[in-house]
């Protein structure tokens, strides 16, 4: 039973996953560095925290959800020292498999437990409840913290020791990163050609180049609403991150090492990448003087 839980990170995908524990009947206590994120928290029960140190002194288990390593080692650092041994810290930020590892030995300095368990999905699935959960421990080692993850997503995949969630998550950004950027070059080179934007979107989604990512982001790019469910810059940190785990392992990847190319172009050069990740397509339009 856990009694209160912390969360860490209330932005984009950290505040919808905080309702939806709220909404479960949890107990939660939260803290993010700009406390205004987290205040219309408040209404639906939550607490929050002046500090990480604060947060770490009251909760035994505690979920991250920041934006990448130097978030989390930042965090992990300042409140390592406040966690309560025998505690646990269930990370749902997009690290590097490296990371992952770095903390789960500083943590386990202090009888901290530390579970990597990156999600798959944005905004809209963390706010239905949704998202899927790449977990770096075995069902039967986590059984405890399963209502959290139910209470959040859709789906667990237990994929073993730790650094495995978080290297199935980066794997599988690398397919998306893929995905969004070739339907943006191909809008792009349609609409160049004198198809109507809109007429392309419907030929691919009823064909076989259809995909989730076209699903969801294909609307919003031709309606230019790129309102941020998952930011530009996250998909390049996530590209370069997988470039150095591909690198590591000595794999060849000149698909990967292209796109990496154009998210750290349209990162620098479409309102510094704050915008949603289909705001690609902006990069391109550019290019054609548009």
């Amino acid at each position: 039973m856990i009694d209160t839980l912390g969360f860490i990170g209330t932005g984009i995908m950290g505040a919808p996953m905080v309702w939806r524990l709220l909404g479960a009947g949890l107990k939660v206590i939260v803290y993010n560095r700009t406390t205004a994120k987290s205040q219309a928290l408040v209404s639906g029960g939550a607490m929050i925290a002046i500090s990480a140190q604060e947060l770490a002194r009251q909760c035994d288990t505690i979920i991250l959800m920041l934006s990448n390593d130097d978030a989390v080692r930042e965090v992990v650092s300042d409140f390592k020292s406040d966690l309560k041994p025998g505690s646990t810290i269930i990370d749902c930020s997009t690290l590097s498999p490296s990371a992952s590892v770095a903390m789960a030995d500083m943590l386990a300095e202090v009888n901290v437990r530390y579970i990597d368990a990156p999600v798959t999905g944005s905004r809209p699935q963390a706010e239905v409840g949704e998202l899927a959960f790449l977990i770096g421990a075995s069902e039967s080692s986590v059984q405890r913290f399963v209502p959290l993850f139910q209470a959040m997503g859709k789906r667990m995949f237990f994929l073993g020791d730790v650094g495995r969630g978080t290297t199935a998550k980066a794997i599988n950004n690398m397919v998306v990163a893929v995905n969004l950027a070739v339907f943006a070059e191909a809008l792009s080179l349609a609409s160049a050609c004198g198809l109507r934007e809109e007429d392309f979107l419907d030929i691919v989604r009823q064909s076989g180049a259809h995909s989730a990512m076209i699903e969801h982001k294909g609307p919003r790019i031709v309606s230019r609403n790129f309102e941020p469910h998952f930011a530009l810059k996250l998909m390049h940190k996530d590209a370069a991150l997988v470039q150095k785990l591909a690198s590591e392992h000595r794999q060849w990847t000149p698909l990967l090492d292209a796109v990496e190319q154009v998210y750290r172009k349209a990162a620098a050069e479409v309102d510094g990448g704050r915008q949603d990740v289909g705001s690609v397509y902006l990069m391109y339009l550019q290019g054609q003087g548009r």
